[in-house]
């Protein structure tokens, strides 16, 4: 009978720890389709951003007079990686953490010279470089429960102010794109300086494919407009590498929460057959007991 007990509070803990589970992959649910809506709402925004900075490049505009732009020598490298700020959410964060640190260690083999430093945002990043020997340039954490357009505007002016200023010569943002609820993948960008080349050859690509045939007059110089345009595309490139990784986590935490409760489904499920079999046999030894006293009886 006692083992008949353990397991009925075996499948009684089991359910209870299956509603939590179900309870989180809806909340998980219901935050993914916030931040999807977020960035569905910024996808438009960056397509025109990108067109408009492939127009003002073609008009005659010297490069070489925006620092952004401009690439120096390398004394100075910095890399960006954005975690989640709770766990629950699978191989996410392993995944964009162990991503970030092969990228480093692969530059650092490279370029042996170079001072590497790591800026974490999101409390697992922290955790994970703190524990080992890198140089840390700042923290940030709680970046996904209400993170803002002025989170972002932040992090990229801070984050600009240290290229510009020369203590950081390029700086690398890594985090986890979303590609669909069951998809993400961990990707490295170069933040600073932007690669002009590399960044009109996707715009042109993107241009081609979505508005080919639209038509822009601009009646303010060129040159003035893209120096207006620069540091608020390297705010919404933050915005959207955050937002990015929020979907990811979501969409990961969902899918964890997800396997958990059928995991747990299982279980139970063993457990009752276990515990009914259990059951039944106890049941036929009282019954055989009863007939055996009984028989004895009338003897």
């Amino acid at each position: 009978m006692a083992n008949i007990r353990e397991i009925l509070n075996k499948i009684n803990s089991i359910s209870s720890t299956q509603q939590i589970t179900k309870a989180m992959k809806m909340v998980a649910a219901s935050k993914l389709n916030k931040v999807q809506s977020k960035s569905q709402g910024l996808q438009p925004y960056l397509r025109t951003m990108n067109e408009m900075i492939l127009k003002l490049s073609g008009n005659d505009v010297d490069s070489s007079q925006f620092p952004h732009f401009q690439t120096r020598e390398l004394n100075n490298a910095l890399f960006v990686v954005i975690a989640s700020d709770r766990g629950l959410c699978g191989s996410f964060n392993s995944n964009i953490l162990k991503f970030t640190r092969a990228a480093v260690e692969d530059f650092k083999r490279e370029n042996p010279l170079v001072n590497v430093s790591v800026m974490p945002i999101g409390i697992k990043a922290q955790s994970y470089f703190k524990k080992l020997d890198y140089s840390i340039l700042d923290l940030y954490s709680q970046v996904q429960a209400k993170f803002s357009i002025e989170d972002a505007t932040k992090m990229s002016n801070f984050l600009t102010e240290e290229f510009l200023a020369k203590r950081v010569d390029k700086i690398f943002l890594c985090y986890t794109h979303f590609k669909s609820t069951s998809s993400n993948e961990a990707v490295i960008e170069e933040y600073l300086p932007i690669d002009i080349k590399s960044l009109l050859a996707n715009v042109a690509l993107e241009v081609k494919k979505m508005r080919s045939d639209t038509k822009w007059i601009f009646e303010t110089p060129a040159q003035d407009i893209l120096a207006a345009l620069l540091p608020i595309y390297i705010r919404i490139k933050m915005y959207d590498a955050v937002i990015q990784s929020g979907a990811s986590e979501h969409s990961s935490r969902m899918i964890s929460m997800n396997k958990a409760s059928d995991n747990a489904e299982a279980m139970r499920k063993a457990l009752k057959i276990d515990y009914n079999r259990k059951r039944q046999a106890s049941i036929t030894q009282e019954i055989s007991e009863i007939v055996s006293g009984a028989e004895s009886l009338i003897n």
